[in-house]
């Protein structure tokens, strides 16, 4: 997927809904207006985009089998800022189980995103935990 100009100004958001008929509508019309709109079907979805890209606003169905869109944003709402364990990102998608493979990403990452990795600002390791996102 090639990102053009215009996608790195236009609002990211993330519809989180089990009916893929209304999320498709939402997505269009979102998009209509100006939005770039990110589809997820479930909670454990909605999950892996949140730890791939950076969202503007996230669109969350209340009542979703599983995990409803309730539970999903008070957990969101009490990990802003706290950290993660390494063990438990290693259970996300892209990692593989591999909690080896978290260190090796994180210290990527921050190659990239810090003006000095060696003393990171903003993504930091919490000791004997894992990792904290510290936005500005």
């Amino acid at each position: 997927m090639t990102i053009g100009v215009s996608d790195l100004t236009e609002p990211h958001l993330l519809v989180v809904d089990d009916d893929t008929r209304l999320a498709e509508l939402l997505r269009r019309y979102l998009s209509d207006g100006g939005f770039r709109v990110t589809v997820a079907a479930d909670a454990s979805e909605a999950r892996a985009q949140l730890a791939s890209f950076a969202f503007d606003l996230v669109v969350l169905d209340v009542m979703m089998p599983g995990e409803s869109g309730l539970d999903l944003t008070r957990v969101l709402a009490q990990r802003a800022g706290h950290p993660i364990s390494r063990e438990e990102l290693s259970l996300c998608g892209v990692f593989s189980g591999n909690v080896r493979n978290v260190d090796v990403q994180m210290t990527r990452l921050r190659r990239k995103i810090e003006r000095d990795p060696r003393f990171p600002r903003y993504l930091q390791t919490v000791r004997g935990t894992g990792y904290a996102l510290k936005p500005d």
